[in-house]
């Protein structure tokens, strides 16, 4: 006996389509979550040389330190190690910057509401933007190996020490988040992408720093969590960076409505969005 198909109660209407941000987010986690696994599946490929490289990197300075207890070795041998995994990151996290570079072409397409291919789209995202993408995490990498070289080579006071690391958080991750948003959206010179980064990031300077605040509360779960670290290492590029791009990327859309799409290109003006009149 064949079952009968289930039939919904309701008819959907243009109603139920996503009328704001919020629910466009909403939307994209329900309907959406197999593919965002995928897009994470994806990431995860580019970010294993990167989480190679950590583990290496803890296991070294765990051995290291042990052989410091003993008296084999002096900590500056502990401190140069780290500097020479964090400056071979540079590379690794550049890498990194490629498969985000694919992974933001689909996010935009998803929250625009477009049709996904998710390999074509993908590739085609890392074939537009890898090579500012890359420049952008690499940067980031920099940011790292500055602050983990002054911390260990620097015995002034704590702020001397976090100074890099203050100036990263507040300054160069906020604005290098927006020139990936702007390279994702509009077809841009490095120049023009600095300028209006620059101008997004001060006119909005306090969202911004709690964006910010977010996601080092996010990746701060690896610096916290001990041994579980390791299982974060796994579980952050599969299943929630997916979902922190999703985020950040229609929070930077709502940015650039304001200062760029009103003037420059209305038709991107809450795009994928069905206001209710």
């Amino acid at each position: 006996m064949k079952k009968k198909n289930k039939v919904s109660k309701f008819d959907f209407t243009e109603n139920h389509l996503p009328s704001t941000r919020y629910e466009v987010f909403s939307d994209c986690l329900k309907i959406n979550k197999t593919l965002l696994v995928r897009l994470g599946f994806r990431l995860m490929l580019f970010c294993l040389p990167l989480i190679i490289s950590s583990m290496l990197m803890d296991v070294s300075v765990s051995t290291l330190q042990e052989q410091y207890l003993n008296g084999e070795v002096e900590l500056a041998a502990i401190y140069s190690t780290i500097n020479s995994f964090n400056l071979i990151n540079i590379i690794l996290w550049g890498l990194v910057g490629v498969g985000c570079a694919g992974c933001f072409k689909v996010v935009r397409r998803l929250i625009w509401q477009e049709p996904i291919f998710i390999n074509n789209d993908f590739f085609d995202g890392i074939k537009l933007n890898c090579k500012p993408f890359a420049l952008i995490f690499m940067c980031v990498g920099f940011a790292i190996f500055v602050s983990t070289s002054t911390y260990t080579n620097t015995s002034g006071e704590w702020l001397v020490q976090n100074l890099s690391i203050f100036t990263s958080l507040i300054f160069l991750l906020p604005i290098l988040i927006i020139m990936m948003g702007l390279y994702n959206v509009y077809n841009i010179t490095f120049k023009e992408a600095i300028y209006n980064s620059l101008i997004i990031y001060i006119k909005n300077l306090f969202q911004n720093l709690l964006m910010t605040l977010i996601i080092a509360l996010v990746f701060g779960l690896v610096i916290i969590s001990g041994a579980l670290k390791y299982l974060l290492f796994f579980i952050l590029p599969l299943f929630i960076v997916p979902i922190l791009m999703v985020g950040i990327h229609l929070y930077l859309c709502y940015l650039f409505d304001i200062h760029i799409n009103q003037k420059s290109y209305p038709d991107y003006v809450d795009k994928g969005i069905h206001r209710r009149k």
